[in-house]
């Protein structure tokens, strides 16, 4: 109902989300990542999706889950992610997303587990740190981004990611009534979308206050560097929004997070199981996972470290 009285698109496009969702909620999560393939944006276009529904809903809500405005993503990855987000709610973890991390080491005793330990490099079952030590182990999973999986197991280097910038403001009461995402749909100004977590999880807000997510656009130079706006670029175009509150807004922070998001042009069903059959060969082989071997986020990442689990079961089953 809600998304039939919205004044963004025409009927007809009402019409198509219904059916574009019941198309992608058909069959088992992972069929969708063995349908033809093509660019998220022609996918919408041959949907027959209206531009003004394609510059209203679908460029800035998935530029801002791509991290890229042209929507070149692989249809396979945006049919899989518009299926979890038609058939639930966005969360947040209370304490924030390192919870996550504090969750899965929870089990574990402190000793266990090095931090600020860089590795040098791998030798098959033994890993070589930057000190010199050297770690041995019967299985070694690498777990890191691709950029230095590729440097340890001696691979090319994969093509840059995708960067983001989120700039974090505190204010006395919070611009909008309800825990929803407001979208910038024309592409004026350096702003893309806004939140405010603590409509969602009060924690994340400094005490008595409340916290202000802005998510910015953000261009490469020619030198492939990242290049995002000013803060004041940005509370101007906040000021046109929301008024004089604004100026009573204090900035935190703005975060800039280089190759924040794999590049997924091209999506192969499920890479990280046929490689990991692969390994079962060899267990000497390290085992890798990491967002990037499936669909690029914090469910792919948490999906691929329980995979590289059960080829380690698979593994000591067959060779123990």
């Amino acid at each position: 109902m809600a998304t039939a009285l919205s004044p963004v698109g025409t009927l007809g496009d009402k019409l198509r989300i219904g059916k574009l969702r019941s198309s992608v909620g058909r069959g088992e999560l992972d069929s969708l990542l063995k349908q033809p393939e093509t660019s998220t944006l022609q996918r919408l276009q041959r949907l027959g999706f209206s531009e003004s529904m394609l510059e209203g809903f679908f460029r800035p809500f998935f530029r801002g889950v791509f991290l890229e405005s042209g929507l070149s993503t692989s249809s396979r990855k945006f049919d899989y992610l518009f299926r979890l987000f038609s058939s639930g709610q966005a969360a947040l973890p209370a304490g924030g997303m390192e919870q996550i991390v504090r969750q899965l080491a929870a089990p574990l005793s402190v000793d266990r587990i090095r931090l600020e330990t860089p590795v040098d490099s791998l030798a098959e079952t033994t890993v070589v740190l930057r000190n010199g030590n050297q770690l041995r182990a019967s299985r070694v999973v690498v777990a890191c981004d691709p950029w230095n999986a590729a440097r340890l197991l001696g691979k090319d280097l994969p093509k840059r990611g995708h960067p983001a910038v989120v700039a974090y403001f505190a204010a006395e009461r919070s611009p909008i009534e309800e825990p929803v995402l407001i979208l910038n749909s024309d592409e004026s100004g350096p702003i893309n979308s806004l939140c405010v977590p603590s409509q969602v999880a009060a924690d994340y807000a400094p005490s008595g206050q409340t916290l202000i997510s802005v998510s910015v656009q953000v261009q490469t130079s020619d030198d492939q560097s990242s290049v995002y706006p000013e803060t004041n670029a940005i509370l101007a175009q906040l000021s046109e929004w929301f008024g004089a509150q604004v100026d009573q807004w204090r900035h935190l922070k703005t975060i800039l997070v280089e190759n924040a998001l794999p590049v997924q042009n091209q999506l192969l069903p499920r890479r990280f199981e046929q490689y990991s059959m692969q390994q079962l060969e060899s267990y000497a082989r390290p085992i890798v996972c990491g967002d990037y071997t499936d669909i690029a986020s914090i469910q792919g990442a948490m999906l691929s470290g329980r995979l590289a689990g059960d080829s380690i079961i698979q593994q000591l089953s067959l060779f123990e």
